[in-house]
């Protein structure tokens, strides 16, 4: 684990196959398309100190198709699999980028933070299977940079077989 001045920031990322998700997210629709009929993709954090604010993640591979479901990647279907963080942000929409390979933009739309916490909490989810690969910025609420973050993997969660990740604990 990555220790930083003030504490940790882990960002970790799990994919729940289409068999494993809330029927209130298999039954999600958009213009009579199911958004979600390749499972979801969870971003969670740790941080044990920092009050988080703006961030840049990237995603590698990430399927452009996607784009147009960024708004409702903070959805909480009835908690699943924790209850999510209050964070007001707004995800930029990546555009044209280097695929597969795109970088979000993550700020802070109203007053709540990503306040300190001592467990993982998903902070959003995607459509489809994507891997965080890189914090390529993060700041605090008095936009400091934060040089200091872990990714961890929490393991995929199929029908067959489901492996116990970090969501699990």
């Amino acid at each position: 684990m990555s220790d930083t001045i003030s504490g940790f920031n882990i960002f970790a990322y799990k994919y729940y196959n289409y068999c494993d998700i809330p029927e209130e997210a298999k039954n999600f629709k958009k213009n009579n398309e199911y958004i979600y009929n390749e499972g979801y993709t969870i971003i969670s954090i740790l941080n044990t100190v920092d009050i988080l604010g703006a961030m840049t993640l990237r995603f590698n591979p990430w399927d452009s198709m996607n784009d147009k479901y960024l708004e409702y990647c903070t959805i909480d279907f009835n908690n699943y699999p924790n209850k999510y963080t209050n964070f007001d942000m707004v995800i930029s929409n990546p555009g044209n980028q280097n695929h597969p390979v795109y970088d979000f933009n993550i700020y802070v739309d109203g007053t709540n933070y990503l306040e300190p916490h001592n467990e993982f909490r998903p902070i959003f989810h995607i459509a489809g299977e994507s891997r965080l690969t890189k914090i390529v910025k993060l700041y605090d609420i008095k936009i400091n940079e934060i040089v200091d973050a872990t990714i961890i993997q929490g393991g995929n969660s199929t029908h067959e077989n489901t492996t116990l990740g970090i969501f699990d604990l």
